[in-house]
């Protein structure tokens, strides 16, 4: 997905982005969910900062020092002559000879890196002083987000600034499964309510709408299915609360007989009223309770 294609939510994070590239400093860090479009949104600001010499680390979950000091460098410099066992900062000091240089080092899953790693990619942002401005983007997981900035050293906890992708809205999700329906060539045989009901039930990432589009292409008849069984239970539910609310009604509504607790005054009032006009008068006759016994209500004239 193109900067030209994204979202509304997902294009105001980009603008974010993009001017605390420009005119900020620290580490920038775009966190989110799983599935959520981190790397699409990340990848974006190559295009908005063409200025900059981009290089893109999809950080695997085991790598060596030598491995990630070769991957940036090949693509910050043109074929480099360079030993992999030296430190970045002297390689990049070295193969810059003096010109200014302004980089963008995207690394994406950075949490999956060792911690060796880290901080030596880390100190790549303090070379302002030999002309080369290098700018520091973390994507993460935004449920390692915390356990990734306790791995790293209290000053570059401070610097880090963080920024989160939402989950998108409906009309979002809506949009865009309307915008990757138009890059098919299949034409949905799934009605556009049960399109929009799937829509509505999903946590809003963009991952899910790819997914439902695939399902909607390749196998609706599991949708149909799905929906089938989710309406059978929501009926069975609606019909258990149902009997649920007819018998406490009638258990609360059965007035004819009424126990006195035992740790109550053992003394019973029956009342009886006459109702044949508003001023008619009031009979009480109290007599001891001997046992529990109920009290009859008197049916109303």
């Amino acid at each position: 997905m193109s900067q030209s294609s994204l979202l509304l939510s997902q294009e105001d994070v980009l603008a974010r982005l993009i001017h605390n590239l420009n005119y900020g400093d620290g580490v920038v860090v775009l966190s989110g969910t799983e599935g959520s479009g981190k790397t699409t949104v990340a990848l974006s600001t190559f295009e908005k900062l063409d200025t900059y010499n981009h290089a893109l680390i999809t950080c695997p979950k085991q790598a060596t020092l030598a491995e990630i000091r070769y991957k940036i460098v090949t693509q910050f410099f043109r074929d480099p002559l360079f030993d992999t066992d030296e430190i970045m900062t002297d390689t990049l000091i070295r193969l810059s000879n003096g010109r200014s240089q302004s980089m963008l080092l995207l690394l994406d899953d950075a949490d999956l890196l060792s911690d060796d790693i880290l901080q030596e990619i880390l100190v790549l942002s303090h070379l302002q002083s030999h002309g080369i401005r290098l700018r520091l983007m973390i994507v993460v997981n935004e449920q390692n987000l915390q356990e990734f900035k306790k791995r790293l050293p209290p000053k570059y906890q401070s610097m880090m600034l963080n920024f989160v992708l939402p989950s998108l809205s409906y009309k979002e999700r809506c949009d865009l499964y309307w915008r990757l329906l138009e890059r098919t060539t299949k034409k949905p045989v799934v009605s556009v309510e049960l399109i929009q009901s799937y829509l509505s039930r999903q946590s809003g990432k963009p991952a899910e709408v790819a997914s439902l589009l695939q399902e909607v292409l390749h196998n609706p008849e599991s949708l149909q299915d799905q929906n089938n069984w989710l309406m059978m239970v929501m009926l069975g539910l609606f019909i258990l609360v149902l009997f649920i609310l007819i018998g406490f009604w009638m258990w609360s509504s059965d007035g004819n007989e009424v126990y006195i607790p035992s740790e109550l005054p053992t003394v019973v009032a029956k009342v009886e009223t006459r109702l044949e006009d508003q001023q008619s008068p009031v009979l009480i006759h109290v007599e001891p309770l001997k046992k529990k016994h109920p009290i009859e209500a008197l049916p109303s004239k």
